[in-house]
C-alpha cells in the first residue's frame, strides 16, 4: 500500500477509535445499578449530585487508568524490546497489590494517597527487578520474556496471598486484582489525574523521540 493512502487510513482509524471511545464514555455516564436520564440530571438536584459524585468519578477513573496502563505498556515494550511485555506480564500489577497489602497491614488508617504511594513504590521495585532479570539472561525466544514476568508476578502474588490469608485479608486482595470500579466515588480517584498527566507527557515524549523522527540514517 502506498505511503499516502496508508497514512490517511491510519488517521481515519484513529478518529473512528476516538469517536467510539467518546460514545462509550457517554454511555457509561448513564448506565449503572440505576439508570439515570439526562432530564433527571438537569431537573433533580439529588440525581445531579449522584451523577457527578459517582458516575462522572467512575468514568474518569476508567479512562485515566486505561490510558495510563496503555502508555505504560508501550514504554515497557520499548525498554525490553519485546512486544509481549505489559504491566500484567511483568509482575507490575502483582507487585502493586503487594504494596496495597502492606499499607493495609501497617497503615490501615492512612489516607488513600499513602496507599497509592505504597502501591506505586512496590510496582516500580517489582518492575525494576523484572527488567534487571531479563537484562542478565539472554533469551533466544521473545516469548520467554513475558513468561518470566508472569512467573515473577506469580511469586509476588503467592507471597501476598500468604500474608493476606494470615491476616484475614484474602477477600480484599482478590478485590484489588479484579479492579472493580463500581465503588469509585469522588474523593477516591483523584490521584489518577496525576497518572493521566504523566501518561500524556510520556506519550508526547515517546512520539518526539521515535527512531523514524530522528532520520533514516539513525533508524537504519
Amino acid at each position: 500500500m502506498p505511503a499516502a493512502p496508508a497514512a490517511a487510513l491510519a488517521r481515519r482509524s484513529v478518529w473512528v477509535a476516538a469517536g467510539a471511545v467518546a460514545a462509550l464514555i457517554v454511555v457509561s455516564l448513564f448506565v449503572g445499578v440505576l439508570d439515570i436520564g439526562l432530564d433527571a440530571v438537569l431537573s433533580d438536584p439529588e440525581t445531579r449530585r449522584t451523577f457527578f459524585l459517582s458516575r462522572v468519578a467512575r468514568t474518569a477513573a476508567l479512562v485515566l487508568s486505561g490510558s495510563a496502563l496503555a502508555v505504560a505498556g508501550l514504554i515497557m515494550q520499548q525498554l525490553t524490546q519485546n512486544r509481549f511485555v505489559a504491566p500484567s506480564t511483568a509482575g507490575t500489577v502483582d507487585a502493586a497489590a503487594g504494596g496495597l497489602l502492606v499499607a493495609a497491614l501497617f497503615f490501615a488508617g492512612s489516607a488513600v494517597m499513602w496507599k497509592v504511594l505504597f502501591a506505586l513504590g512496590f510496582a516500580l521495585a517489582g518492575t525494576l527487578l523484572f527488567v534487571a532479570l531479563i537484562r542478565r539472561i539472554q533469551f533466544r525466544d521473545p516469548l520467554l520474556v513475558p513468561l518470566t514476568g508472569i512467573v515473577l508476578g506469580g511469586v509476588y502474588r503467592a507471597v501476598a496471598e500468604f500474608f493476606a490469608y494470615r491476616h484475614n485479608l484474602t477477600q480484599s486482595l482478590s478485590s484489588w486484582f479484579v479492579a472493580d470500579f463500581s465503588g469509585i466515588i469522588a474523593g477516591r480517584y483523584e490521584t489518577l489525574w496525576f497518572a493521566g498527566a504523566v501518561a500524556v507527557a510520556a506519550y508526547v515524549f515517546a512520539n518526539r523521540f521515535t527512531a523514524a523522527g530522528m532520520g533514516e540514517a539513525f533508524a537504519t
